[in-house]
C-alpha cells in the first residue's frame, strides 16, 4: 500500500532522500518540518507536499502522518 510520510528537515540531505524517494510509487510525501514555517512551505511544495510545520509536536499528532525520515 501506499506510505504517506513527511520530512524533519530541508537540508542537501534531505533534498537528496526526497530525489530518491519520489521513484518509488509507494511513498507519497505530505509533509515537511522546519524551525521557519516558511521555509517549510517553500522546500516542500518543490515535491508536491500539502502539510508544513514549524512544530514536530503538530506533525507528531498529525492522523495523515503514517512515517517520517529524519
Amino acid at each position: 500500500g501506499m506510505i504517506s510520510y513527511a520530512v524533519i528537515g530541508t537540508g542537501k540531505i534531505v533534498d537528496t532522500f526526497l530525489q530518491a524517494a519520489a521513484k518509488t510509487p509507494e511513498l507519497r510525501l505530505v509533509g515537511v518540518y522546519s524551525r521557519r514555517i516558511e521555509r517549510a512551505k517553500e522546500f516542500g511544495q518543490k515535491y508536491g507536499a500539502t502539510r508544513f510545520y514549524d512544530s514536530l509536536e503538530a506533525l507528531a499528532k498529525d492522523p495523515e502522518i503514517q512515517a517520517v525520515y529524519i
